[in-house]
Protein backbone atom coordinates (compact mmCIF):
# COMPACT_ATOMS: atom_id res chain seq x y z
CA UNK A 1 0.00 0.00 0.00
CA UNK A 2 1.31 3.37 -0.94
CA UNK A 3 1.25 5.76 2.20
CA UNK A 4 -1.42 8.99 1.18
CA UNK A 5 1.41 11.71 1.53
CA UNK A 6 3.44 9.99 -1.58
CA UNK A 7 -0.36 9.96 -3.62
CA UNK A 8 -0.70 13.35 -3.01
CA UNK A 9 2.91 14.53 -3.13
CA UNK A 10 3.08 16.19 0.23
CA UNK A 11 5.96 17.19 1.85
CA UNK A 12 6.00 15.59 5.37
CA UNK A 13 8.40 18.51 6.96
CA UNK A 14 5.01 21.05 6.41
CA UNK A 15 2.31 18.23 7.20
CA UNK A 16 2.05 19.35 10.73
CA UNK A 17 1.63 23.53 9.39
CA UNK A 18 -1.01 22.69 6.96
CA UNK A 19 -2.96 20.82 9.46
CA UNK A 20 -2.38 22.90 12.97
CA UNK A 21 -2.77 26.42 10.91
CA UNK A 22 -6.36 26.99 10.22
CA UNK A 23 -6.81 25.78 14.46
CA UNK A 24 -4.25 28.29 15.14
CA UNK A 25 -5.75 30.98 13.68
CA UNK A 26 -9.56 29.63 15.00
CA UNK A 27 -7.82 29.82 18.43
CA UNK A 28 -6.59 33.28 18.10
CA UNK A 29 -9.97 34.48 16.57
CA UNK A 30 -11.74 33.18 19.72
CA UNK A 31 -9.14 34.33 22.01
CA UNK A 32 -9.85 38.43 20.12
CA UNK A 33 -13.08 38.18 20.65
CA UNK A 34 -12.60 37.14 24.15
CA UNK A 35 -10.14 40.00 24.78
CA UNK A 36 -12.66 42.96 22.70
CA UNK A 37 -15.71 41.12 24.99
CA UNK A 38 -14.00 41.95 27.96
CA UNK A 39 -13.08 45.40 26.82
CA UNK A 40 -16.75 46.39 26.13
CA UNK A 41 -17.77 45.21 29.25
CA UNK A 42 -14.66 47.36 31.26
CA UNK A 43 -16.08 50.60 29.21
CA UNK A 44 -19.97 49.84 29.57
CA UNK A 45 -21.50 53.58 30.93
CA UNK A 46 -17.94 54.92 30.01
CA UNK A 47 -18.20 58.68 27.71
CA UNK A 48 -18.40 57.71 24.15
CA UNK A 49 -20.52 54.62 24.77
CA UNK A 50 -23.73 56.24 25.35
CA UNK A 51 -26.93 54.96 23.08
CA UNK A 52 -27.52 58.77 22.14
CA UNK A 53 -24.72 58.56 19.67
CA UNK A 54 -26.01 55.40 17.90
CA UNK A 55 -29.45 57.33 17.36
CA UNK A 56 -27.62 60.06 16.10
CA UNK A 57 -26.06 57.38 13.56
CA UNK A 58 -28.95 56.30 12.58
CA UNK A 59 -30.53 59.61 12.01
CA UNK A 60 -27.75 60.72 9.96
CA UNK A 61 -28.05 57.40 7.83
CA UNK A 62 -32.08 58.08 6.85
CA UNK A 63 -31.58 61.96 6.14
CA UNK A 64 -28.30 61.31 3.67
CA UNK A 65 -30.78 58.45 2.17
CA UNK A 66 -33.81 60.14 2.02
CA UNK A 67 -35.60 58.32 4.28
CA UNK A 68 -37.09 60.91 6.47
CA UNK A 69 -39.97 61.34 4.66
CA UNK A 70 -41.31 58.23 4.89
CA UNK A 71 -40.61 57.58 8.38
CA UNK A 72 -42.45 61.04 9.14
CA UNK A 73 -45.43 59.40 7.32
CA UNK A 74 -45.15 55.83 9.12
CA UNK A 75 -44.70 58.27 12.48
CA UNK A 76 -48.13 59.77 11.20
CA UNK A 77 -49.67 56.08 10.48
CA UNK A 78 -48.42 54.98 13.92
CA UNK A 79 -49.90 58.00 16.06
CA UNK A 80 -53.39 58.30 13.77
CA UNK A 81 -55.41 57.01 16.86
CA UNK A 82 -53.87 60.09 19.11
CA UNK A 83 -53.89 62.73 16.12
CA UNK A 84 -57.11 62.31 14.66
CA UNK A 85 -58.92 60.38 18.36
CA UNK A 86 -60.40 56.61 18.48
CA UNK A 87 -63.59 57.31 16.98
CA UNK A 88 -62.36 59.05 13.51
CA UNK A 89 -59.60 56.83 13.62
CA UNK A 90 -61.52 53.81 13.73
CA UNK A 91 -63.47 54.88 10.24
CA UNK A 92 -60.92 55.90 8.21
CA UNK A 93 -57.05 55.13 7.60
CA UNK A 94 -54.57 57.49 6.16
CA UNK A 95 -53.95 56.01 2.26
CA UNK A 96 -50.81 58.23 0.84
CA UNK A 97 -48.89 61.48 1.13
CA UNK A 98 -48.09 62.91 -1.91
CA UNK A 99 -46.79 65.66 -2.28
CA UNK A 100 -47.85 67.26 0.89
CA UNK A 101 -51.20 66.26 0.06
CA UNK A 102 -52.44 63.81 2.84
CA UNK A 103 -54.78 61.28 1.09
CA UNK A 104 -57.74 59.55 4.02
CA UNK A 105 -59.68 57.05 3.01
CA UNK A 106 -63.39 56.65 4.67
CA UNK A 107 -64.63 53.52 5.58
CA UNK A 108 -68.02 54.47 4.19
CA UNK A 109 -69.58 56.96 1.83
CA UNK A 110 -71.38 58.71 5.12
CA UNK A 111 -67.91 58.99 7.34
CA UNK A 112 -66.04 60.87 4.20
CA UNK A 113 -68.95 63.81 4.02
CA UNK A 114 -68.10 63.54 8.31
CA UNK A 115 -64.69 63.98 7.81
CA UNK A 116 -64.91 66.88 4.67
CA UNK A 117 -66.45 68.56 7.29
CA UNK A 118 -63.35 68.30 9.71
CA UNK A 119 -60.69 69.12 7.32
CA UNK A 120 -59.73 71.97 8.96
CA UNK A 121 -59.14 71.24 12.29
CA UNK A 122 -57.85 67.76 11.13
CA UNK A 123 -54.93 69.63 9.18
CA UNK A 124 -54.13 72.05 12.29
CA UNK A 125 -53.82 69.07 14.16
CA UNK A 126 -51.47 66.77 12.26
CA UNK A 127 -49.39 69.90 11.61
CA UNK A 128 -49.40 71.01 15.35
CA UNK A 129 -48.97 67.88 16.68
CA UNK A 130 -45.74 65.94 14.32
CA UNK A 131 -43.77 68.92 13.23
CA UNK A 132 -41.52 67.08 11.20
CA UNK A 133 -44.87 66.38 8.17
CA UNK A 134 -46.10 69.76 6.31
CA UNK A 135 -49.52 68.73 5.08
CA UNK A 136 -50.86 71.25 2.71
CA UNK A 137 -54.01 70.02 2.15
CA UNK A 138 -56.17 66.91 3.06
CA UNK A 139 -58.44 64.89 0.73
CA UNK A 140 -60.72 62.18 1.32
CA UNK A 141 -61.80 59.51 -0.88
CA UNK A 142 -64.72 56.81 0.13
CA UNK A 143 -64.11 53.14 0.06
CA UNK A 144 -63.19 51.50 -3.36
CA UNK A 145 -66.32 49.50 -4.99
CA UNK A 146 -65.56 45.99 -5.76
CA UNK A 147 -65.86 44.96 -9.53
CA UNK A 148 -66.69 46.94 -12.27
CA UNK A 149 -70.18 47.92 -12.30
CA UNK A 150 -71.20 46.14 -9.03
CA UNK A 151 -73.90 49.00 -8.65
CA UNK A 152 -76.69 49.48 -11.36
CA UNK A 153 -80.77 50.45 -12.28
Amino acid sequence: MIPVYKILKLDTRKLPAIIFEPINIKAERENNRSIRADKAWENFGKPGREPRAFCGILQSFASNNNWNKQLNIAKLRNSWNEVVGENIANHCEISQVINEVLIIRAQSAVWATQLSYLLPQLKEKINNNLSDIKIREIKVIGPTTTGLGSWRR
